[in-house]
């Protein structure tokens, strides 16, 4: 008697999982600003997941969130790398900062 048989393939259901992959101010390039003077950060994020999905990132200075954060970095395509420009406003204080980049 013949015998029939198609193979079934078991796959992971899908997921969003996009990254912070990377972060820096662009503008200006010497990263040097006078108090309460704006300045762009640059994220950039990667989806590892298997479907497209967005980026909530939350942006600190010297660990603390800053006004313009969080920020949503949408449509993130499986496998894809994007990035999104934000203008910024320095702190008036002078001093040093670690602006950075996390995703929430």
């Amino acid at each position: 008697m013949p015998k029939f048989c198609d193979a079934l393939m078991v796959v992971e259901e899908p997921f969003v999982d996009v990254q912070v992959i990377g972060a820096m101010i662009t503008n200006p390039a010497t990263k040097k600003v006078y108090p309460n003077e704006t300045f762009t950060f640059e994220v950039t994020v990667k989806n590892i997941g298997t479907t497209t999905g967005n980026c909530t990132v939350k942006l600190t200075s010297n660990g603390e969130e800053i006004s313009g954060s969080p920020i949503v970095i949408p449509n993130v395509a499986p496998g894809e790398t994007k990035s999104e420009a934000v203008d910024l406003t320095a702190p008036l204080a002078v001093g040093v900062y670690n602006i950075c980049a996390e995703e929430i």
